[in-house]
């Protein structure tokens, strides 16, 4: 802060008591200070006045289901953007909101008994003939490996 001028050139600072530079500056080295206005974002509605983040799911985006067995889900949470959604264990969900039910929001994506798993799985090697479980079949009758 400026305290007074010095002369056509010079001003006279106002600095903190640790600071290791001269109190009077050239007027080449200083720079016009403008004040930042309009810039300040809105607080998230979940956020309360000891700064705790309150959040309550509103849906499940996207479910995962990983090697292991656990299930996640990808959370859209009440009064929070796009960008905060989260990955959740279904079973910590169940925990923390035991009033939000899984059941209803999430289609399972498991083995069901609508088609059999595919067994035996068919395919050309490069001189046209069929390959079957690593024994060579020629097509014409009476040839092959069989």
């Amino acid at each position: 802060m400026v305290i007074e001028r010095m002369g056509q050139t010079a001003y006279k600072l106002k600095l903190p008591p640790d600071a290791k530079i001269h109190l009077v500056v050239h007027v080449s080295r200083l720079k016009e200070a403008v004040a930042v206005t309009g810039l300040c974002q809105k607080l998230p509605a979940a956020l309360t006045a000891e700064w705790e983040l309150l959040v309550k799911p509103q849906e499940v985006v996207a479910v995962c289901k990983h090697l292991d067995g656990t299930v996640q889900g990808l959370i859209k949470w009440v009064n929070l953007f796009e960008h905060e959604n989260t990955w959740e264990d279904s079973k910590v969900i169940d925990m923390v909101f035991p009033d939000f039910h899984l059941e209803n929001k999430v289609q399972l994506a498991g083995e069901g008994i609508v088609r059999p798993s595919i067994k035996h799985v068919y395919h050309r090697n490069r001189r046209g003939q069929v390959v079957k479980n690593k024994r060579i079949v020629v097509e014409k009758e009476g040839v092959g490996n069989d």
